[in-house]
């Protein structure tokens, strides 16, 4: 026959399984959604650097942009983007990074959909340069219904003014709005994996769910 004890361990135990299951799940390839929430809404050059020509597209305001990366634990992964009338396909994070004005010419290849997140690396980095207006600020931001750790970059010189917000655990560019000599585009998460629920529930959701189902066991040996 079980112990009371051994009942107690099992529900704990079945309580942080579950709150791992839940906390570590990473899901690749992923597609994130946008939604733009201001636009120049005008014809834009997209850099091709591969065949070193240029793509025209336009951007409309509340539409979407579309991200597919193929394997996000891959800081050099390659995606897809279908941004206005245009998709390209295979490019990597690096070229978006520079059509969209989604980081800095002097700091290439830290930002973009998916920012480089050695976040100390990328703080100091950040720090040395010496702009207009230059912040970053390590916080919680709620997006997509859930409270996260995020990490926001703020900057400003002559020609450029940019805010970027990412997922301080996976660097998923969460928000971003920049404007470039005459170029402005703001866009907002909309959703992750077609809305399958990504964001994870933090481990004190497997303490309160145990002390949930200990509850019972408790009062059950009590009256015992």
């Amino acid at each position: 026959m079980k112990t009371p004890i051994f009942k107690i361990l099992t529900i704990i135990t079945m309580a942080v399984l579950l709150s791992v299951n839940m906390t570590s799940a990473e899901i690749t390839p992923i597609t994130m959604q946008y939604i733009v929430e201001e636009s120049n809404n005008a014809t834009n050059i997209w850099w091709d650097p591969i065949s070193m020509s240029t793509v025209p597209y336009n951007i409309e305001q509340n539409s979407t942009i579309a991200v597919e990366i193929v394997d996000l634990n891959d800081f050099n992964s390659t995606m897809d983007i279908t941004i206005g009338n245009i998709t390209r396909e295979g490019i990597t994070d690096n070229e978006a990074e520079s059509a969209l004005a989604f980081g800095y010419w002097k700091l290439q290849g830290l930002f973009g959909f998916i920012a480089n997140t050695s976040w100390d690396v990328v703080i100091s980095e950040f720090n040395t340069l010496n702009l207009t207006v230059q912040s970053v600020h390590e916080t919680e931001g709620n997006f997509l219904g859930v409270l996260i750790d995020i990490v926001e970059f703020t900057f400003k010189d002559d020609f450029q003014t940019t805010t970027l917000v990412y997922d301080r655990l996976d660097g998923i560019l969460l928000y971003a709005s920049s404007e470039v000599l005459g170029f402005q585009l703001t866009i907002a998460i909309d959703s992750i994996n077609d809305d399958t629920a990504y964001f994870r529930v933090d481990a004190p959701f497997g303490i309160f769910f145990a002390i949930a189902l200990l509850i019972p066991v408790l009062v059950k040996i009590r009256r015992k």
